[in-house]
């Protein structure tokens, strides 16, 4: 119920990158920025850029508080890059500290390859991205902005919050005096910002809510008690209650956005009808180890789901014994992860090793640590994102799905080994994916129309 927060880490981060100084810099320049979400102050960000020999280097702190479940929890982050004269990363460190997580990833670019080293939960991880064309951090595109010669540019953009390049698809929209507003496109979500004749950005709105304003040192880090409860700032709410929803095994509605297709929730004309899976549903496969060849990328560890690391490997033979049944064993996962991670709302780009580690966390926590686990005792599983009916509406939520002869989806947070069907998908796999429902916040709409 609280994978919004995983949404706001990323949207924030993400926000905050654009902000920057100007493309004419000749000397180091500061500069500061409130960031605010539907219209209550949250954060700030600090901006410096310095001209050096053969290109730029530059720094960006950012801060932000968020009120979660009563609970006050804050971020920082720290980056620093270095871009050559025509603003091409070169390199770049990336620092990200909450009260569950330290993370430092460091990246450099050497001819055709994009080296990335991620330290999180004790553990460094190695990521090489091809390229074949310049990359730019999300951070200069204000910078380039107003260098544009056509209505419309396409650029790779790296943003360290997903550690991913996407292309941006930039669009000059108008001018105002000595600025132009600008659209920029990724990932499915679009932002628009403001930027000056020097390339200094004066505002930007994005999805979620999230705006960010230009302004004094001392209004900027000036703000206040009161911040948005976010678990509930995003709440869908519905036409009805679902009475036990936990329990429910069919549930019948119209929505009006695109969501993820399989055996659970599917397509009738315009309803979307969600049904529990079980193993056995429609065939024994409870006893099945066989798996296509298509599911087995779901046995191979990620940066943040370690499960080849020895203390996940450790823990997973703890928890299932000598269970051999693939679908045992995810009952006992379930039932460990839910009983053993305590519930407490947090503002991280969840490890399995920092859960490991500090054994709390919200949503975005049990998912990714119950991954790693069903992973290193061989069952395919990964992390899906979407939304649950729970108490009076849907909110934002993380949970998982498993191969065991078909994929069924299981709830750790709720202690589901057979999630309810008041889930619903919208999307699944790695933060560069979950990234893409950041657009769909706040414009989704449900009436439900059967439950049961």
């Amino acid at each position: 119920m609280k994978f919004v927060k995983c949404l706001m880490t990323a949207g924030v981060i993400f926000g905050s990158s654009y902000l920057f100084a100007s493309s004419t810099v000749q000397e180091e320049a500061s500069q500061w920025f409130g960031m605010y979400l539907k219209d209550q102050k949250v954060g700030y960000t600090q901006t410096e850029t310095q001209p050096v020999v053969d290109g730029y280097k530059i720094s960006e702190l950012t801060y932000i508080e968020l009120d979660m479940m009563g609970t006050k929890r804050n971020l920082k982050s720290i980056s620093q890059y270095e871009v050559n004269k025509t603003f091409e990363l070169k390199n770049f460190t990336f620092n990200l500290e909450t009260e569950a997580q330290k993370m430092l990833i460091r990246g450099e670019i050497k001819q055709n390859n994009f080296n990335l080293s991620i330290n999180t939960g004790g553990k460094i991880e190695t990521k090489t991205i091809p390229i074949t064309s310049p990359i730019f951090p999300i951070s200069v595109l204000p910078m380039l902005a107003n260098k544009f010669t056509r209505a419309s540019q396409k650029l790779q953009v790296f943003d360290p919050s997903i550690q991913a390049v996407s292309a941006a698809d930039c669009e000059l929209l108008e001018t105002k005096g000595d600025s132009i507003n600008v659209k920029v496109t990724m990932l499915n979500s679009s932002s628009t910002m403001w930027v000056n004749k020097k390339g200094e950005m004066l505002s930007q709105t994005q999805p979620m809510g999230i705006t960010v304003k230009k302004e004094s040192k001392e209004k900027a880090i000036k703000i206040g008690k009161i911040s948005p409860e976010i678990l509930t700032l995003y709440k869908v709410p519905v036409n009805m209650e679902i009475k036990n929803a936990r329990d429910i095994s069919l549930l019948k509605m119209l929505v009006n956005v695109k969501v993820v297709v399989n055996e659970q929730q599917r397509w009738f004309g315009d309803t979307l009808l969600i049904e529990t899976r079980g193993p056995t549903s429609g065939g024994p496969f409870e006893l099945s180890n066989r798996r296509p060849d298509s599911v087995n990328k779901y046995l191979e560890p990620t940066t943040f789901i370690q499960s080849k690391d020895k203390r996940i490997i450790k823990q997973a033979k703890e928890i299932v014994g000598f269970t051999k049944t693939p679908w045992k064993k995810v009952v006992k996962l379930t039932h460990w992860v839910s009983e053993n991670v305590k519930d407490m709302p947090t503002v991280t780009i969840p490890s399995a090793l920092d859960v490991l580690n500090t054994m709390e966390g919200d949503c975005g926590e049990h998912s990714i640590l119950f991954a790693a686990l069903a992973r290193a005792s061989k069952i395919p599983a990964d992390v899906v994102v979407g939304i649950v009916y729970t108490q009076d509406g849907f909110y934002y939520h993380a949970w998982n799905k498993v191969w065991v002869g078909r994929w069924v989806e299981v709830d750790p947070t709720f202690d589901e080994p057979i999630a309810d069907a008041a889930h619903l998908i919208l999307a699944e796999g790695g933060l560069e994916e979950q990234a893409k429902i950041m657009e769909l916040v706040d414009k989704i709409k449900i009436q439900i129309l059967e439950y049961k």
